[in-house]
C-alpha cells in the first residue's frame, strides 16, 4: 500500500552512520586527500593522526584501512562502515558467551597450552568437532541471547505504547 512502511524482514541490515560521524569522516578523507584527486594514497597523504583520531572515536582499530591501498570515497566510507559494524557485533558477542561455549567444547589441553587438544585433530576431525558439539554449544548461546533480545525489544514497545497513551 502506498504510503505505508515496509516492514524489514529480521535481520535486514538498518545500520547508518550518525550525520556528524559522516561529515567527520568525510572532512578526515578531504584532509588525508592532500592532491584533491578523490583517491587516498596507503600513506594517507602524511596525515594519518587524522585517521588515528576517527578510528578512536568510533572504537576500531588503527589497523582498519591497513594494506588496503589507494582508495577512493566510497570504497573508504564502505569499508569504515563494514568495520564499525562488524567491531559493535563482536563487542556484542561478548555478552553472548561464545568464547565460553567454545571453550567449554575444547578437548584436554594443559595448563601451558589449554588448547593443545587441538594439535591431535586431522582436519576431518575438527570440522565435525565444529560443526557439531561447537555449533551446538553455540546455537545454545544464540538462542538465549535472541531471547534477551525479545524480551528487550517487548519492554521497548511497552515504553513507547504508554507514552503515546498519555
Amino acid at each position: 500500500v502506498e504510503g505505508e512502511e515496509e516492514e524489514r524482514p529480521p535481520g535486514e541490515d538498518e545500520w547508518g552512520l550518525d550525520p556528524a560521524m559522516e561529515e567527520r569522516l568525510r572532512r578526515g578523507f578531504e584532509a588525508m586527500d592532500r592532491n584533491g584527486d578523490g583517491l587516498l594514497s596507503e600513506e594517507r597523504g602524511g596525515r594519518r593522526d587524522v585517521l588515528t583520531g576517527i578510528l578512536m572515536e568510533a572504537g576500531l582499530g588503527l589497523d582498519t584501512f591497513d594494506g588496503l591501498g589507494s582508495m577512493q570515497w566510497e570504497a573508504f566510507r564502505r569499508r569504515f562502515v563494514e568495520e564499525w559494524q562488524t567491531t559493535s557485533k563482536v563487542q556484542a558477542l561478548g555478552e553472548v558467551n561464545v568464547r565460553r561455549a567454545v571453550a567449554e567444547c575444547v578437548p584436554g589441553g594443559r595448563e601451558e597450552e589449554p588448547l593443545c587438544g587441538l594439535m591431535g585433530m586431522s582436519d576431518g576431525e575438527m570440522e565435525r568437532w565444529c560443526r557439531g558439539e561447537v555449533a551446538s554449544a553455540l546455537l545454545v548461546q544464540l538462542k538465549r541471547q535472541r531471547e534477551v533480545l525479545a524480551a528487550q525489544e517487548e519492554r521497548r514497545k511497552g515504553f513507547e505504547g504508554e507514552g503515546q497513551g498519555n
